[in-house]
């Protein structure tokens, strides 16, 4: 499931021509897949159990895309609720949020998806200058960074200093973090929940309250960072894939 909430009904072109490329390069990567596997000399279209295993295969490496939009919702905490809400009560593997003011690439988007990490977000730029990426390192690896700019050259030195483009961090923004259905299960089991109208039916609904804001050793917690937070203190780590990093517009478009 893509989640976007939109409180103001609209989304930015930037996302919506990339939506479109991504829902076509989506389908081609599909074709893809059949077109090796039916080319194959064992492949024989007429057997059943062939015909089954070429289904098993584009299920397996394939993505079903849908799109829940949320407008009229001023509350962002409230909407991401209800969008993990709707993730968990229709059965879907995995949730990505994708914010309406972002752009991304099929790869991107793919490489995320394709993470066995149950919960790991790609990076954004803040709409600021200097550009500082949306997430906050561990104290440990402070040491990279200068005045509390998260840039891509000082994210670049830690993933090297780690060896690896996949980091561990404490908060990340959900601008394009994907979360395995299995976190939404476990923070269930603890969070609270409360009752709230579905916005296109009107009908009352269960929601969790898994990116309600909070305080935190008086620090003020957004929803995402609160998120992140629960996340960790349930088990799972918060991954960042400081090679995927997306474009984030405002009065311009942002990008590194």
């Amino acid at each position: 499931l893509v989640g976007t909430p939109c409180g103001g009904g609209q989304v930015t072109t930037q996302y919506l021509l990339t939506f479109l490329e991504t829902i076509n390069q989506s389908l081609l990567h599909k074709q893809e897949i059949v077109r090796g596997i039916q080319a194959s000399p064992e492949f024989d279209a007429k057997n059943q159990a062939h015909i089954e295993g070429l289904q098993r295969a584009v299920n397996q490496h394939s993505y079903d895309l849908n799109l829940y939009t949320l407008s009229g919702e001023s509350l962002i905490q409230r909407g991401r609720n209800h969008i993990a809400q709707v993730c968990l009560s229709q059965g879907y593997d995995k949730l990505i949020f994708i914010d309406a003011d972002a752009g991304w690439t099929w790869a991107q988007l793919k490489k995320i998806l394709d993470s066995p990490h149950p919960l790991i977000a790609g990076l954004c730029p803040l709409k600021m200058y200097p550009l500082s990426l949306n997430y906050l390192p561990f104290l440990e690896d402070e040491q990279f960074f200068s005045q509390g700019i998260r840039s891509h050259e000082s994210t670049k030195k830690m993933a090297e200093y780690h060896k690896s483009s996949l980091l561990k961090v404490p908060f990340v923004g959900t601008a394009f973090m994907c979360i395995h259905r299995s976190v939404l299960m476990k923070l269930a089991e603890t969070c609270d929940h409360y009752l709230y109208p579905n916005p296109y039916t009107g009908q009352a609904q269960s929601h969790w309250d898994f990116f309600n804001v909070s305080s935190l050793n008086d620090t003020f917690l957004s929803e995402d960072w609160g998120f992140c937070h629960r996340a960790r203190q349930a088990g799972f780590d918060v991954v960042v894939d400081s090679d995927v990093i997306i474009t984030h517009t405002g009065n311009h478009t942002y990008r590194v």
